[in-house]
């Protein structure tokens, strides 16, 4: 629950969100506070991973409405003097996303409480975690490289790739910038490895911004497993290499400077005859 939260926190800045971790096919009751007075609109969305925001119910004081496709009997929502309900009963895989209700004015909307629905839907073992290969790896501006995600089992049986998940990558640059999705795959299914699932993501570095630290997300069974990291750095060139191949163009300058003197005095021989 904690990852999960952590998870969120790293994924979602928008507000501060409570963290709900339910069983598939229980119910859940957000509430929001809006007085009535001071916050006479009213509008509940919904967000999932990596998908568009869709608006779950708008209104103005009590009359609010469920709009499409939550307007079915899963869904409730209610208002008093003090406060406003989201109810989902039933909840599904489907439900899982981050809610959250924005209220005001005519002129001013400002956004309130936040709630992320995680669903536990599987029986993954609870010595699944994800790791990341390499820690570290050095490449020059141009070059491609893979990186590698791999959902990990100790368990001695070998680990069915669970289906239907999705797969976020992120990059971390330099100094203390904020990590950010660089990639998202919906519907993703790892490679079997007897008792691992493995993640690939292939890039090119096409400029400088491209290095930093690149971390995976497996969303997965109601939770979200980050990996490790794997940094990727400029390739230094060894100062070795760097006198050797300032020697080599001086012996190549000196070995051109010799022929062109021995071509010139043979020429001058050759016409003085």
């Amino acid at each position: 629950m904690i990852r999960g939260l952590a998870a969120f926190i790293l994924l979602r800045t928008v507000c501060k969100c409570n963290l709900f971790l339910l069983e598939l096919g229980g119910n859940v009751n957000f509430s929001c506070p809006s007085s009535l007075k001071e916050h006479r609109f009213i509008q509940w969305y919904k967000q999932s991973l990596g998908m568009m925001i869709q608006t779950v119910a708008s209104g103005v004081y009590r009359e609010i409405n469920l709009l499409n496709p939550f307007n079915n009997t899963r869904f409730q929502v209610h208002r008093k003097d003090d406060e406003t309900n989201l109810i989902i009963s039933s909840v599904s895989k489907e439900d899982e996303a981050v809610y959250f209700c924005q209220s005001g004015t005519e002129y001013s909307q400002t956004f309130i409480k936040g709630f992320f629905l995680t669903v536990k839907d599987c029986n993954l073992p609870a010595t699944v975690y994800v790791k990341q290969t390499p820690d570290t790896t050095a490449v020059q501006l141009g070059d491609s490289t893979t990186l590698q995600c791999s959902l990990l089992s100790s368990q001695e049986t070998s680990t069915q790739c669970p289906r239907n998940r999705s797969v976020h990558w992120f990059r971390a640059g330099s100094g203390n910038s904020h990590p950010s999705v660089i990639y998202t795959h919906r519907n993703s299914t790892g490679e079997d490895m007897g008792r691992s699932c493995v993640y690939r993501l292939s890039k090119t570095l096409q400029d400088t911004s491209d290095f930093g630290t690149y971390y995976c997300a497996v969303v997965t069974c109601g939770e979200i497993l980050f990996g490790n990291g794997t940094k990727l750095e400029a390739t230094e060139l060894d100062p070795l290499v760097l006198v050797l191949g300032g020697l080599l163009f001086c012996c190549l300058t000196v070995n051109f400077l010799l022929v062109y003197k021995i071509h010139r005095r043979a020429s001058d021989h050759f016409k003085g005859g």
